[in-house]
């Protein structure tokens, strides 16, 4: 007679189908990284902690980005070679739009976006009723997706997710996104995005709505002065 296998996780409260040693794929990719399970930790729900730096005025209170450094302080190190913890962080001022009228990028440097201010310093002026150009934006480092987004080029990723993870000074989790409020896709002005997130419970069982409620408040319960 067969030896017969469990249809669900052996993990308490998993209903997912087992892969192997009893465990279903998510968890047995776990152990198999990690060396345990966690069974006390629900996907999705990532273990947080403060910045280990000692500012100025006390334990750095940004969320960890790498290395045991919130953004700013990684930031700070990869750029210098040290923390600097005795050197105060500034206060996170998102950026407003470009001065030039009706134009929609972020401000970058002296009031204009990477494209005017690039236009002003090669040719010596705005040329404010002149639209960017195609070229002008690629050679600030920026091009146009198919979905009519904003993309940083050398970083190869969406303007307006950088313009969040600046917001949050924490990178962007994998289910979050940037809604533009506008509906206007190349608008990234911090004014015109908000955090979205597709987080949602399993099932509708009172128990896991309360456990999920838990988690969205210890998420983003420190950064609601930011949303």
């Amino acid at each position: 007679m067969s030896k017969s296998t469990p249809q669900t996780c052996a993990v308490p409260l998993c209903h997912r189908p087992v892969r192997s040693r009893g465990w279903c794929k998510a968890h047995y990719n776990r152990w198999w990284s990690t060396g345990d399970v966690r069974a006390d930790q629900p996907f999705g729900a990532r273990p947080r902690a403060r910045c280990s730096v000692q500012c100025p005025d006390g334990q750095c209170k940004r969320w960890v980005k790498s290395k045991g450094l919130c953004n700013a302080h990684y930031e700070r190190l990869r750029k210098t070679g040290d923390v600097q913890a005795e050197r105060p962080l500034r206060e996170l001022i998102p950026s407003g739009p470009c001065s030039v009228p009706l134009c929609p990028q972020p401000e970058r440097s002296n009031g204009y976006c990477s494209p005017h201010y690039r236009r002003l310093a090669l040719l010596g002026g705005l040329l404010e009723d002149k639209p960017l150009t195609e070229e002008e934006l690629n050679n600030a480092g920026l091009s146009v997706t198919r979905q009519g987004y904003l993309m940083d080029t050398k970083r190869d990723m969406t303007l307006h997710r950088i313009v969040m993870e600046e917001i949050l000074q924490r990178p962007l989790l994998p289910n979050e996104n940037v809604h533009h409020k506008n509906g206007l896709r190349w608008d990234t002005s911090p004014s015109n995005l908000e955090l979205w997130t597709e987080m949602q419970p399993t099932g509708a069982r009172v128990k896991d709505l309360l456990a999920w409620a838990r988690e969205i408040i210890e998420r983003y319960g420190p950064e609601e002065h930011l949303l």
